[in-house]
């Protein structure tokens, strides 16, 4: 598999304060979202603009303004299903879901939007939404195809929580290879060849918790058509009850909008040491 490109060009502490962004959202934090601005800040909505200049947003007082011109679109809004792509030049691309209820029908809404955030010493310099996720990436210099494997890999974190191990094997290419914590001694360890054992892998491995939840947080695109990801796994142990949170690592390659190829590497001291002993 193709390695990552050395330099993104973001820190983790940027990546972290893009987090921090829609952790502010959601509890509609206008004092956190404005800590993260720099001193020159600019943000462009699209659903705002529907209204003119009042779109765009430069100051403490524009923050509050905004979550209240996206009250008057939607009733009881959250964000759902982020993820943050990495688009190196001091650029990072939010893609998330707004789901609320409209509020003058009250007819249930969701859409899926992306931010162009540009950031400097770790602060916001400007945001840019897209009411397409594909049209931000676009704009940071990003593969649009990158957006649907994005939602690809939602869809399979979803499934894997639900146990919907058919379709887990519906999103596996024919030739799909799937190496798995590979260096950690457990059980499941190993490389997996097809869409049957993979499946069977994931049956294995779902089956002693009560729930698995797999949880990206950001994407670093990768030469060819590959991505790494990093994030979470919530799951509760469905023998003892305990409630384990556990970081992982994978690299996909994604052929015919199907998974392709995965190596995967859960806990702290797994993720980046397989990439290590092969670059030695």
């Amino acid at each position: 598999m193709a390695q990552a490109r050395g330099d993104a060009g973001l820190s983790q502490a940027d990546l972290d304060v893009v987090h921090r962004v829609v952790d502010a959202f959601a509890t509609r934090d206008a004092d956190a979202m404005w800590a993260l601005a720099g001193e020159r800040f600019e943000f462009h909505s699209t659903l705002a603009a529907l209204e003119g200049e009042r779109g765009v947003y430069t100051s403490r007082a524009d923050v509050d303004r905004y979550f209240a011109d996206l009250d008057d679109v939607f009733a009881d809004w959250q964000i759902r299903d982020h993820v943050c792509v990495d688009a190196g030049d001091g650029c990072v691309v939010l893609v998330y879901r707004i789901a609320g209820h409209g509020r003058g029908s009250g007819v249930p809404l969701e859409h899926d939007f992306g931010i162009l955030w540009r950031l400097r010493d770790a602060k916001l310099v400007s945001g840019e939404t897209h009411a397409d996720p594909d049209d931000a990436l676009e704009a940071a210099g990003i593969r649009r195809d990158l957006g649907a494997e994005t939602r690809l890999l939602q869809d399979y974190g979803a499934a894997v929580e639900a146990g919907q191990f058919d379709r887990i094997r519906e999103m596996l290419h024919p030739d799909a290879v799937w190496e798995h914590n590979l260096g950690s001694g457990s059980p499941e360890e190993g490389v997996y060849e097809g869409r049957d054992r993979i499946a069977v892998l994931f049956q294995r491995i779902v089956e002693v918790w009560e729930y698995l939840r797999p949880t990206a947080r950001d994407v670093v695109p990768i030469e060819g058509d590959g991505y790494r990801v990093r994030g979470e796994l919530h799951s509760k142990h469905r023998f003892t009850a305990a409630e384990v949170v556990t970081p992982y690592e994978q690299q996909i390659e994604v052929r015919d909008g199907l998974l392709f190829r995965a190596r995967m590497s859960i806990g702290e001291g797994l993720i980046g040491s397989v990439e290590r002993a092969r670059a030695e």
